[in-house]
């Protein structure tokens, strides 16, 4: 316990070694909370800014995603959300991207910034990473899709 309590909490110097004294150091810890301010930038004009996320239960497990497209005024243009079965969080996090790509062709769209907080899904839908076996076809369709627009890829916080 001692040792664990150093890992967690390498700012206290003095362990005790008795169990009620630990209890009463651990008792007055006050844990410190990390804030990070997350703004908001809308796209610049005739673009729109497309909010991503998937995620599933379990990993693999039933699975998820959502997205939202909104103007350069930040008015939401649209926003969908499925369920999709059993899949793992990088393919649905692909599906989210994928939906949104879709939509995007059907409506028209050629200016598009991805906002999505998963770095991998960013890295591969730039080319920047390999695609594992299980998203290349989704992958290859989003690149095939968008090769007539322009768009940026980028990593947001949760």
């Amino acid at each position: 316990m001692q040792r664990f309590v150093q890992v967690r909490n390498p700012s206290i110097t003095q362990i005790p070694h008795k169990w009620s004294d630990l209890i009463q150091v651990m008792e007055c810890l006050k844990p410190t909370l990390k804030v990070t301010k997350v703004f908001w930038r809308p796209p610049p004009q005739d673009w729109v800014s497309c909010n991503t996320d998937g995620a599933s239960r379990g990993n693999p497990g039933r699975g998820a995603y959502g997205f939202c497209i909104r103007d350069t005024q930040g008015d939401v243009i649209v926003a969908k959300a499925d369920d999709i079965g059993f899949v793992t969080n990088v393919e649905a996090e692909t599906i989210a991207i994928l939906e949104v790509v879709k939509w995007c062709h059907e409506h028209q769209v050629n200016h598009i910034i991805f906002q999505t907080d998963s770095q991998f899904v960013q890295k591969v839908s730039q080319g920047v990473w390999k695609p594992p076996w299980a998203i290349v076809e989704w992958i290859e369709h989003i690149q095939f899709m968008l090769s007539d627009k322009q768009c940026r890829f980028e990593h947001i916080l949760r």
